[in-house]
């Protein structure tokens, strides 16, 4: 099954479980409907003197009654804001507790504020509260939890939002980065090319950027519960991610002229005029000496000589994993890997750019180590 086809089934489920669950608070409300208009005295529980509640009720039976297809969210949390205030006292009570529970783990602040104050009105009784101004209060404070709540369960929507398209990217950007890197990599040890003055250094950003880039999937992501929608549009923008890769490859470039410069030694620091790329172990030792007496042959100077080349080594010609002969001449390719000084410049370069704080770590180890000494660093 192709990615693209996977991202769209999943993205179908998404909306699949979103209208079942909309449809679930809709069929909620439809109850709270039947509830409010059977206080009121509608036509559905006779008839009732709260005539100004009316135009409110229809404005919610109107919104419970869009078509499937038509209904959203802001519709039904419009029409549970017009609902709470024409719901029994008792009915309403248990509503602000249900929807309070809700910012406990969100915003416990508000929570224990809300909490408060429906106790307390919870608590009041005739003659210390009239009945009617009771009901007031507890529907005033019934509104403001709504507010708060759906501007909350709204913004946490969006921070959501925000956070799956900058996961998604930064997962398929990380992925383009390391396959680059990988093909890269395994292009200079295939094709036996030649390392220029500076290719070190190229190898090392490289490795500190899919450092960083490993760090950025691998790190803790923003919060959507915790964050406003401005906090995560902002630790979510592009720039962020790309100035955080730039961090990585400076990282490994400084590291890189830290190793130069000699201030380390022992057998954990590359040496840089050693790195290269070195012959796949195991290898006999005679296709290895056979491996250079060839190179020193190649381009073969006549097909007579190339023959003669061939029948003297007819035997190791069948160790194809481990060299062969080319078809226009004496040419040699075996299996070549980055050797040790090479693969200890790319870890320390991965660590560097998936840690900023170890080239500051190294830079203070080495300035201690001096200062202990009374010297201080060569240049």
């Amino acid at each position: 099954m192709s990615l693209l086809r996977i991202y769209r089934t999943r993205r179908s489920l998404d909306q699949a479980s979103n209208r079942h669950m909309l449809a679930q608070f809709r069929n909620r409300l439809g109850c709270d409907l039947l509830e409010a208009a059977r206080d009121l005295g509608s036509p559905a529980g006779g008839v009732g003197d709260r005539q100004g509640d009316q135009p409110v009720l229809a404005e919610a039976r109107r919104l419970l009654e869009l078509p499937e297809d038509q209904f959203t969210w802001r519709d039904g949390y419009k029409a549970e804001y017009l609902l709470a205030g024409l719901l029994p006292p008792e009915q309403m009570s248990d509503l602000a507790e249900r929807k309070i529970g809700l910012l406990k783990d969100i915003r416990p602040d508000v929570f224990d504020r809300y909490t408060a104050r429906l106790a307390e009105l919870r608590d009041a009784q005739p003659p210390h509260a009239v009945p009617q101004a009771r009901t007031d209060a507890l529907r005033s404070l019934m509104r403001r939890v709504l507010d708060d709540v759906h501007w909350i369960l709204a913004q946490r929507h969006e921070n959501r939002v925000y956070l799956e398209r900058y996961t998604r990217w930064i997962s398929i950007g990380a992925g383009l980065l390391i396959a680059v890197f990988i093909a890269l990599l395994t292009g200079l040890g295939t094709f036996d090319t030649t390392l220029g003055p500076y290719t070190g250094l190229a190898m090392a950003v490289g490795a500190g950027i899919v450092g960083s880039s490993f760090s950025v999937l691998s790190g803790a992501m923003p919060d959507p519960d915790r964050l406003s929608i401005e906090e995560m549009k902002r630790l979510t923008l592009g720039w962020v991610v790309v100035l955080r890769l730039t961090v990585g490859g400076l990282g490994a470039t400084i590291l890189y002229f830290f190793f130069e410069s000699g201030w380390l030694g022992g057998d954990l620091v590359p040496q840089l005029h050693e790195i290269g790329f070195s012959v796949l172990k195991p290898v006999p030792e005679f296709c290895s000496d056979l491996i250079v007496r060839l190179q020193a042959l190649s381009p073969a100077p006549d097909a007579t000589v190339v023959d003669q080349v061939r029948a003297a080594v007819a035997d190791v010609l069948g160790e194809e994993d481990a060299c062969r002969l080319g078809a226009e001449g004496v040419t040699i390719r075996a299996n070549r890997v980055p050797n040790a000084d090479l693969s200890k410049l790319l870890v320390w370069s991965f660590a560097a750019g998936f840690s900023e704080k170890l080239v500051t770590a190294l830079l203070v180890r080495v300035q201690d180590s001096k200062s202990a000494k009374g010297d201080t660093p060569a240049h």
